[in-house]
């Protein structure tokens, strides 16, 4: 589906929910907003939901205490999803596929991660697995709805830029990225913020919590793999909260191993597995996806039902 396509429907539709995976990361956040703010400029009326609480450190974002928990299908004409690698992410995936499954809805699918359950579901697909975030496709139609750029919407996409490359360390972190980040900066995105909210960002709970982490990692010479895990008693016990997670694996990837992978027993019986690798010969999204997941290629995760076990002498899974 062509942006210009999508752009149309944007005009002439006036309700519109945009649903976010849960466990938001900045990226999904961000991109939210930033669609949102554009659209209610144009007079739309305009509800974001996350299954999950934003995190802390991206509420400074404008407009992100008011991001809602829950929803009701009918006050909609339109559902966007943005940034879901799969209808299973959303946290509502049964009730999204009865009524999209159905064709009762228009749904959009803006997203940067490969295909997957829900590019079937969506009657049109804004998809590029190339681009190096979500929010650099949201920009795109923002553009192409003649929607002026301030700097709460520069901040806003620059925010999704900037953690989906990793503060610009990630391989995504291309000439047409920095490109992107130079235009954003043009209008306006507040960078100091971005960096002071999320980089520099930390509660002694959360460290706390890495530090239980950090004191679990075995590395599995032989399978060129490092791991560790964390409980939803290490939560609890530390004050922390579950999206203070978000940053373990990726720092595990400066450990010299193929993958690094940290398992999270969640409250309501599911096991969360996030992968990381620097390799650039492993794609994880596919591992991921073969298990029910989704992702991109060194950055993905799944989920399952159950709990694992945990030998008491040296804290291995």
């Amino acid at each position: 589906m062509s942006r210009y396509d999508i752009v149309q429907l944007f005009r002439v539709q006036d309700q519109f929910l945009l649903l976010i995976h849960h466990s938001p990361d900045g990226d999904a956040i961000a991109s939210s907003l930033a669609l949102g703010m554009a659209l209610q400029s144009m007079g739309k009326v305009v509800d974001i939901v996350c299954a999950d609480p934003i995190p802390k450190q991206f509420q400074f974002l404008p407009g992100a205490r008011a991001i809602k928990r829950d929803f009701f299908l009918g006050d909609y004409n339109v559902v966007v999803t943005l940034d879901c690698g799969d209808s299973r992410r959303t946290g509502f995936s049964a009730r999204l596929k009865e009524l999209l499954g159905a064709k009762k809805k228009l749904h959009i699918n803006i997203d940067h991660h490969p295909k997957n359950d829900l590019h079937a579901l969506a009657s049109h697909n804004f998809v590029d697995s190339h681009a190096p975030s979500t929010s650099y496709l949201v920009y795109d139609l923002i553009h192409g709805l003649s929607v002026p750029l301030d700097y709460k919407l520069a901040t806003c996409l620059l925010t999704g830029l900037y953690t989906d490359t990793g503060g610009f360390r990630h391989p995504n972190t291309t000439s047409d990225s920095l490109t992107f980040a130079s235009l954003l900066l043009s209008y306006g995105a507040r960078l100091k913020d971005i960096t002071r909210h999320i980089t520099h960002f930390t509660t002694v709970p959360r460290l706390r919590l890495w530090g239980l982490a950090l004191s679990r990692i075995q590395q599995h010479h032989r399978l060129d793999i490092v791991s560790t895990f964390i409980t939803h008693e290490d939560i609890t016990t530390t004050g922390a909260s579950e999206s203070d997670i978000a940053g373990i694996a990726a720092l595990m990837t400066s450990i010299p191993a193929g993958l690094a992978i940290l398992i999270i027993q969640s409250k309501n019986q599911t096991v969360q597995v996030r992968i990381r690798t620097k390799q650039k010969h492993v794609n994880v999204a596919q591992l991921a996806a073969y298990l029910g997941g989704g992702g991109q290629r060194r950055s993905a995760g799944f989920s399952l039902e159950g709990s694992f076990l945990i030998q008491s002498k040296d804290n291995r899974t």
